[in-house]
């Protein structure tokens, strides 16, 4: 089941999501180049309890800055930690082309550490992540494209 931009979150919540669970399909956000920014991001991550059935989550190209960035990871690991180590339904989550910086990275790295992580991609590409921390997050397990030297 993929969500579009238009009723993405509302369709998140009730019959649909149920649905999608129960079938065992795939429950995807797609809001690449939504143009969401901060303020956008910061609303997804207080919206933290709808997206506890996603497993692809697609943000790139999406204007969010380090601050969001941080908050929507820490929101996806509160997801994970609830969860009684199960670590959510997020098996993907697309971040490219954004503002993210250490901030982003510690909170992304607190999200690939909570037990029993499903998260299998992670791409925080072209952004300005210091290298040392992108190394870092890709020696915890994400499986995005390699950090180059």
């Amino acid at each position: 089941m993929n969500f579009g931009k238009g009723r993405a979150l509302e369709m998140l919540v009730g019959e649909g999501r149920e649905c999608a669970e129960a079938r065992g399909e795939e429950v995807v956000l797609d809001l690449h180049g939504a143009a969401l920014g901060a303020l956008g991001a910061d609303a997804l991550a207080r919206r933290h309890l709808e997206l506890g059935a996603l497993t692809v989550l697609r943000l790139g190209r999406n204007g969010i800055d380090d601050r969001s960035g941080a908050a929507l990871a820490s929101a996806l690991a509160r997801i994970g930690a609830r969860e009684h180590g199960r670590g959510g339904a997020l098996r993907a989550l697309h971040l490219e082309h954004n503002q993210l910086a250490d901030r982003s990275a510690r909170a992304l790295a607190v999200l690939l550490a909570v037990d029993g992580s499903r998260l299998e991609f992670l791409d925080v590409s072209a952004r300005v992540v210091e290298r040392a921390r992108a190394r870092a997050l890709w020696s915890h397990g994400s499986h995005g494209p390699a950090p180059s030297s």
